[in-house]
């Protein structure tokens, strides 16, 4: 076949296939394998439908006219669409957006028909955006949710802890006090102070030596208690209230009771409640003021 001849039949080819005829139907009619490579080269390739081709359908790139009726384009665009999604409008050719609405929300917008045609997912992006807040609003409110539930039970806790109370002994002073805090071992802030003061002076004594055992909970008041307030060197009562307080100092007098180590420390004796005795802070001093 001259180039002539090939000219004329591509012609004709192209012309039938305007005319609605498949590449199928070319190929068989004109003894080739395939007229895919004309119809691209003259720009009247396309996809065309399933249904035998007839001359009432123009296909073909530069041609913007179509002899469907709009209820075909109709029937035909949605025959590809998914569920959920109608046609609106807009249909040319197979290469051109049509317009479509989602029948979930309403929202009315563009599609491509090569995407269409070619089965790609279409998704409405108002209901992705609404699905978005909705999950964001859901989210919130479970944090929401969470934080109203972790306050309720911290405030339960705290309820609890306030309506139980107990009974106990103060490690200072012995004197039986009500706490809602079942770890509180002194019963007032003086207690404490007293007894961080004597834990620092512990831990500064020189006198003791580090392997010797030191008991934490000897004070003036609890000897005070376990003698009955009877000083051991002069036999007199001892008076807890003998003392006074000048610009925030706490001055104790005479009758004050304090703790007499039986074995000084300085000699060797341990800090413990079988080398403690009562007496009175003058007797005390006394005392000391013998033995050096």
């Amino acid at each position: 076949m001259t180039h002539a001849e090939k000219k004329i039949r591509d012609l004709q080819i192209v012309s039938l296939r305007k005319q609605g005829y498949s590449q199928s139907e070319l190929s068989e009619m004109f003894g080739l394998t395939s007229v895919a490579h004309i119809c691209r080269r003259y720009g009247v390739d396309g996809v065309m439908s399933s249904r035998k081709a007839s001359p009432v359908h123009i296909y073909g790139r530069g041609n913007q006219h179509s002899k469907r009726t709009e209820e075909e384009r109709k029937q035909y665009v949605e025959s590809l669409l998914p569920e959920g999604f109608s046609y609106v409008g807009g249909y040319i050719d197979c290469d051109h957006k049509v317009t479509i609405r989602c029948e979930t929300c309403g929202f009315v917008f563009e599609r491509s028909m090569v995407a269409i045609r070619k089965g790609n997912q279409t998704t409405c992006e108002s209901c992705q955006n609404a699905k978005k807040e909705q999950a964001k609003k859901e989210k919130e409110a479970r944090a929401a949710e969470k934080k109203i539930t972790a306050n309720q039970r911290k405030a339960d806790r705290l309820a609890d802890i306030m309506l139980r109370t107990f009974q106990t002994e103060c490690y200072e002073c012995g004197k039986i006090f009500v706490t809602h805090n079942p770890r509180q071992k002194r019963c007032s802030e003086e207690c404490m102070r007293k007894a961080a003061n004597r834990l620092s002076s512990h831990r500064k004594d020189r006198r003791i030596p580090k392997d010797k055992r030191v008991d934490r909970g000897i004070t003036a008041m609890a000897l005070y208690n376990r003698d009955n307030g009877v000083c051991w060197i002069c036999g007199g009562l001892c008076d807890p209230n003998d003392k006074q307080t000048i610009n925030g100092t706490i001055i104790c007098g005479n009758m004050y009771p304090s703790v007499d180590h039986i074995i000084p420390v300085c000699e060797g004796g341990e800090d413990s409640w079988e080398n403690v005795r009562l007496a009175h802070r003058i007797c005390n001093t006394r005392r000391f003021q013998t033995a050096g």
